[in-house]
């Protein structure tokens, strides 16, 4: 993929950071910090190198748009892990790739990339007493939203929206990885937080 500078230049690095994440995990790789520091200067060079050695990206101008795009609930994940689109991010993403004029793979549908992290993540899902208790007594289960709320990594201060978004890109996680019960518990949980059960 070729972008030229004159479009690119005019994107926010935000916009250009989402967009890298979603070509890497495209690859079927792991968007950790290092491969995304790579993907976003190998895309955007102009945008992410060094002012004097512009041979090499500079990896700080990653770090404050990652915060951002993760307070807006765009992605998971950090710095020591590695960063997944939400359901919202893969939106926006595809928007980006939209604005970049890259109507060709705007049509594909972007792949959930399950790696070691990710399986983690779903690993401390089946660990949890929740899921366990859920596996016992299934619909009957009496989950409280407090108990929902901290499975989807957010806390008491998350905005509704944000915490049902986080659920559903595990969601879609348990599913790229035919976990097929994490999957069921997690749409539980969605229809239980949601007041539809």
């Amino acid at each position: 993929m070729n972008f030229t500078p004159d479009i690119y230049s005019k994107l926010t690095l935000e916009k250009l950071i989402i967009f890298s994440i979603l070509s890497v995990l495209r690859k079927k790789e792991e968007s950790t910090f290092e491969r995304l520091v790579k993907e976003s200067y190998m895309l955007f060079p102009e945008s992410f190198k060094f002012y004097r050695y512009p041979e090499w990206p500079d990896s700080l101008k990653l770090d404050r748009p990652l915060r951002d795009l993760r307070k807006h609930r765009y992605i998971l994940g950090n710095p020591k892990k590695a960063y997944f689109l939400t359901k919202l991010g893969e939106k926006y993403a595809l928007i980006v790739e939209k604005e970049l004029g890259n109507t060709l793979l705007f049509m594909q549908k972007p792949t959930v990339a399950v790696g070691r992290k990710e399986k983690k993540l779903l690993d401390y899902l089946k660990s949890s007493p929740e899921f366990q208790k859920y596996l016992l007594k299934g619909m009957d289960f009496n989950i409280e939203k407090a108990q929902i709320i901290k499975l989807s990594f957010s806390t008491m201060d998350t905005p509704s929206k944000s915490v049902i978004k986080n659920l559903e890109s595990l969601r879609d996680l348990s599913k790229a990885s035919k976990e097929k019960d994490i999957e069921d518990f997690l749409s539980f949980c969605i229809e239980k937080y949601d007041g539809r059960i």
